[in-house]
């Protein structure tokens, strides 16, 4: 039977590992959304909160509990309705976004989105539910 200080020793190791491992995954999300961020306009500043270290802690953005990888990005337009066809957010979807390789869902409806989508798109295993409806997109949908 384990003694009641190795088992402290091991959660404090394992706690240790966790913390060093974790950063890297945030940092590596981070500078992704940073980098997409970048090649979009938003002349209304939604993406604002889109700064500083905590990418899980910005508007648009959810990370897993258990693992702390993004993996929902909501960027639809909250202004949409009638007379207002399409949302502020504009520009080519970058390739940046296949950095976040746990993406389960993304939802950029309603916006000003042009060009095509990424043809890796479809490599993303884990994308469920992917939503550009009401952009300005071209292009063939990429196959999984």
């Amino acid at each position: 039977m384990a003694k009641p200080g190795n088992l402290i020793q091991v959660a404090v190791i394992l706690t240790v590992c966790w913390s060093v491992v974790q950063p890297s995954s945030s940092a590596k999300s981070r500078d992704a959304l940073l980098a997409f961020k970048t090649s979009l306009t938003d002349p209304d500043n939604r993406l604002s909160s889109w700064r500083g270290q905590g990418c899980c802690q910005w508007d648009g953005v959810q990370c897993s509990n258990q693992t702390g990888h993004v993996v929902k990005l909501t960027m639809y337009s909250p202004r949409s309705g009638p007379g207002q066809l399409v949302g502020t957010i504009g520009g080519e979807v970058p390739s940046s976004l296949l950095e976040l390789r746990h993406l389960e869902q993304l939802d950029f409806s309603v916006n000003n989105l042009t060009g095509s989508l990424p043809d890796q798109l479809g490599l993303l295993s884990n994308l469920t539910v992917i939503d550009f409806i009401n952009n300005r997109l071209s292009g063939e949908i990429p196959s999984c």
